[in-house]
């Protein structure tokens, strides 16, 4: 079994940040799990291949997160069509348009195969009961586009390492990229067109003409091929961060401001302004700005409880360290010891576990020595497991479950490490970021299956009842108004009157309120 040479006396050093606190989103997964006569999951553990449709592209094909992508290019004439109709309506078609982004995908561009496409619609169906859809602009990614930006915006000059990792790039700008295909083995590309979906990454293969999603090290690999890991050197670990990203689990956080003007633009808002500017110009004043006090007091409120909300969560998630890894240097046998932020982790770097344990910030298999790990975070259990080597067996593939025994996963506490003479205890990196065990974690919070109420197929088919009967008396009452001679402003202000008091304003509020009660 390999060993650390004695000469590399190291550690982790923490920050005030290092604690992550898990256990009560895996209790709500759990009571996720629960079945209730009127909750029923969508997402199964399996896909549904049989509703698999001829002639359509397939990302994560025939796995639980399978779904249908289709290509579109701009089009010059419906674009400028589609924008002076939004400046025609006020905007109205535009806040439709934001209603179903899809929608102005399919006014804007058109479908063409994927190999050429600049936009992705991206269709996610839950057991053909509900559609998501999902619109992702394609990204090429170059070393030699990032060294031109990078000189015009003296990004890399900030500190030393960075500073030396530029000054290697210009030695060699045709550096290619490397895309880990499987089995360890990495496909090395000049550029490579990429999206990303769900905190999930997805590249190009030309040979294939499909989208296909980037994987740790854990894809098929054999036990001994992770034995053979060496370290990477320091332009090796900046091209595998462009490819994987930053290994970090954040939360999208928005502005105060950015979360006003969501909520104002809800359909029941929108409903609710435009009943109170109909009700002002009928001068009924007092219920209109009883209407509107309701309706800002009901904005702020769930403002604050969004943004409270998303700060708990980015507090509860949000996790920075510093971690020790071997870095290959060229020209020596043995490679140095550096000191990173656990930020600049990737898939195949071998990280040094210290002796006093620490707070793991990525998946990485055990190659050396033993740790003892709390892992309640994962399973719920107190009682700490000890974690051995993996074993060096060729022709053996790794299996996430299989050796979970010899596995440190993100989020897990590594109580203290156990090593045996001069030996020192290190692991190599297989997952990072959102691909970890608590990246998906995250993800099934972030994303989660819809789920079939009763109550509220019932509240919608209610509304729908409603809106028809509106319609009707709508309908209806422009017809009398206009044969009785009655000027178009009455008939406007009686006519959209009917509709407010049909269904009225307040409505969407209570059934909100019920829904999230039943």
């Amino acid at each position: 079994m390999p060993s650390t040479p004695s000469h590399l006396k190291i550690g982790m050093q923490r920050s005030s940040y290092s604690r992550v606190s898990f256990g009560k989103h895996l209790q709500e997964e759990e009571r996720k799990k629960d079945k209730s006569p009127d909750i029923e999951p969508l997402n199964g553990d399996k896909a549904d291949n049989e509703g698999v449709l001829p002639g359509v592209e397939y990302i994560n094909m025939g796995l639980e997160d399978q779904m249908e992508v289709y290509g579109y290019r701009r089009h010059t004439l419906s674009t400028g069509v589609s924008w002076f109709f939004i400046i025609l309506t006020l905007g109205a078609i535009r806040l439709v348009f934001h209603w179903w982004p899809h929608l102005m995908l399919f006014a804007t561009h058109y479908q063409c195969p994927l190999r050429v496409a600049d936009k992705l619609l991206i269709v996610e169906r839950y057991k053909k009961k509900h559609k998501c859809y999902h619109v992702k602009t394609i990204k090429v990614l170059s070393v030699e586009t990032l060294i031109k930006e990078s000189q015009n915006q003296e990004k890399f000059l900030k500190d030393d390492i960075e500073e030396e990792i530029f000054l290697e790039l210009m030695k060699k700008p045709h550096r290619k990229l490397p895309i880990h295909v499987s089995g360890g083995s990495f496909m090395e590309l000049s550029s490579v067109r990429m999206f990303e979906c769900k905190k999930q990454r997805y590249f190009w293969d030309e040979e294939k003409s499909e989208f296909f999603k980037l994987t740790g090290l854990d894809s098929s690999i054999t036990t001994s091929t992770l034995h053979h890991q060496i370290g990477l050197s320091l332009v090796q670990q900046f091209l595998r961060r462009l490819v994987y990203g930053k290994n970090e689990i954040i939360v999208p956080m928005r502005g105060i401001l950015a979360l006003l003007f969501l909520e104002v633009l809800n359909p029941f808002y929108v409903f609710q302004f435009f009943s109170f500017a109909l009700w002002f110009a009928d001068d009924y004043v007092y219920y209109a700005v009883a209407i509107l006090i309701m309706s800002a007091v009901s904005i702020i409120m769930t403002v604050i409880q969004t943004r409270n909300n998303q700060i708990k969560l980015h507090s509860t998630i949000h996790s920075s360290d510093v971690v020790s890894v071997l870095q290959a240097v060229g020209g020596t046998k043995e490679p140095r010891v550096v000191t990173i932020p656990t930020e600049q982790l990737v898939p195949g770097d071998l990280m040094l576990v210290p002796t006093h344990g620490c707070i793991m910030h990525c998946d990485a298999v055990l190659l050396a020595g033993n740790c003892i790990v709390n892992e309640s975070m994962l399973t719920g259990e107190s009682v700490p497991v000890t974690k051995t080597p993996l074993p060096n067996s060729p022709g053996v593939r790794y299996d996430d479950k299989e050796h979970a025994r010899h596995t440190l996963f993100c989020g897990t506490n590594v109580i203290q490490t156990r090593y045996y003479g001069k030996e020192r205890v290190y692991a190599v990196v297989i997952r990072t970021g959102f691909s970890t065990a608590k990246g998906n974690l995250v993800r099934s919070i972030l994303y989660p299956a819809p789920v079939d109420f009763k109550f509220e197929q019932d509240s919608y088919k209610f509304v729908q009842m409603l809106a028809a009967i509106a319609s009707i008396g709508f309908l209806y009452t422009v017809i009398t108004k206009a044969m009785r001679g009655v000027p178009a402003r009455d008939i406007a202000l009686e006519a959209l009157d009917l509709i407010t008091i049909v269904v009225p304003p307040a409505l969407p509020a209570a059934m909100t309120v019920g829904r999230m009660y039943a």
